[in-house]
């Protein structure tokens, strides 16, 4: 007999402890037009009460991108990213759209580090080249060497975080100013983490690193507010259980949105398993300093889009897959209310 009692309070207890659970308010999820190919590792941008769809991976690295219309619930092919990119950053800016850095890989051996930066203007549907990327080259072509994680667009620039084994602390964020056409190095994230989320809430970026808890055999992802202003860092209350989500934020809140749960000891290679994919919604109250589980969305799925378009929530894509490197990219999208 199917025993459901049990099985949700085992996914529930996955957020770990230190995150409240009221699992009956937040967002009310619907379906929305699917994307129109599957795609995971991908951004999902906001603009002009659109969303764009941006690279990714699906089955091979794209340089496609979709934009949708919420009003007519559709989607539309748009130009094609000069070069196509993975795990990349992204983020709108005085109307246009911004992709820089990335990987281009299906064999993790085989990983091919993007160092260009494209704009995107979608009066004229056309991206043209800009600014070079300001990382350094990875120590080799292996998978894990260097990741382009999270990026954010705030007060006027392009934030973005970058792990990488050369780098001093192994870890960098770089500000882009489109105006300027340069990139600038601001003060190193607090942790080195091989997968970031980043986003703007009022002005500050709030980041999100995906690491194994060397003190516990469980995922975590450790949280850090950005001040642009002051160029410092301040760690914030980690999420617990949660590899690999989303991160968007709206109405004052932030919310981390899928990922993973994983267990396991420091076998070879060291660190924790993923075991499972979430459909949880977790949010974070900047106020509070403190984690709530919210309603989930229907579809489990890791390494999602996530962007917000007025006060809806749009969740993309991601991955059914619990392995990096054999992911299941998905077509399915949600919006919450």
């Amino acid at each position: 007999m199917f025993r459901f009692a049990p099985l949700l309070a085992a996914l529930l207890a996955a957020c770990g402890p230190g995150v409240q659970q009221d699992p009956n308010s937040g967002f009310q999820w619907s379906a929305r037009a699917a994307l129109p190919v599957p795609r995971t590792d991908h951004a999902l941008v906001g603009l002009g009460g659109k969303l764009y769809a941006v690279g990714g991976f699906s089955g091979s690295t794209l340089a496609r991108v979709d934009s949708y219309d919420p009003a007519s619930d559709t989607w539309t092919r748009k130009a094609d990213l000069l070069t196509a990119r993975r795990e990349f950053a992204a983020g709108a800016l005085n109307g246009k759209i911004y992709a820089a850095c990335g990987m281009s890989w299906s064999n993790p051996n085989a990983v091919t580090y993007v160092g260009t930066t494209e704009e995107y203007d979608p009066a004229g549907n056309v991206w043209t080249t800009r600014a070079p990327c300001p990382i350094g080259p990875a120590s080799n072509s292996v998978y894990g060497n260097e990741h382009i994680g999270g990026s954010a667009a705030a007060n006027g620039r392009l934030y973005m975080v970058v792990f990488n084994v050369i780098a001093p602390g192994s870890a960098a964020t770089y500000e882009y100013d489109p105006v300027a056409d340069h990139w600038t190095t601001k003060a190193p994230p607090p942790f080195s983490s091989d997968t970031y989320a980043l986003a703007d809430l009022n002005g500050l970026l709030y980041l999100l690193a995906s690491q194994s808890n060397g003190a516990n055999p469980r995922a975590e992802s450790k949280l850090a507010q950005y001040e642009p202003t002051s160029n410092s860092w301040i760690i914030r209350a980690s999420l617990p259980g949660v590899w690999w989500p989303g991160l968007a934020s709206v109405n004052g809140k932030l919310y981390a949105v899928g990922g993973a749960t994983a267990t396991g000891g420091f076998s070879s290679p060291p660190g924790v398993r993923p075991t499972s994919v979430l459909a949880s919604v977790n949010e974070y109250d900047p106020v509070a300093d403190q984690w709530t589980g919210r309603r989930r969305f229907g579809m489990a799925r890791l390494l999602p889009g996530a962007a917000v378009l007025g006060t809806t929530l749009y969740v993309t894509g991601g991955s059914s897959a619990t392995s990096q490197f054999a992911p299941v990219p998905l077509t399915t999208v949600e919006a919450g209310l």
